[in-house]
């Protein structure tokens, strides 16, 4: 939907409050500074949204697809993470 601007604050406060919800879990696993920088994030992107800024928001939004799809490698139990 950002690719085409046709994204609204709606979908990027849904994909927030999705979050939100996952969290609360994700806190027992994930220290508290990879947490709050997917939450800045999605607030960063939620105003670029709100004010049309599409190429800006659509950087944000690849940085938080790379942000939680490191999330379970950056946690597992491997040599690279233990040393």
């Amino acid at each position: 939907k950002t690719e085409h601007e046709e994204v609204v604050k709606e979908d990027i406060l849904s994909v927030q409050k999705f979050w939100i919800k996952k969290k609360e879990y994700l806190h027992i696993f994930i220290p508290h500074n990879e947490i709050k920088e997917i939450d800045l994030w999605l607030s960063e992107t939620v105003t670029l949204v709100e004010q049309e800024k599409w190429e800006d928001a659509l950087s944000k939004i690849e940085v938080l697809k790379e942000l939680v799809e490191q999330i379970p490698n950056t946690f597992k139990v491997t040599i690279e993470n233990v040393f």
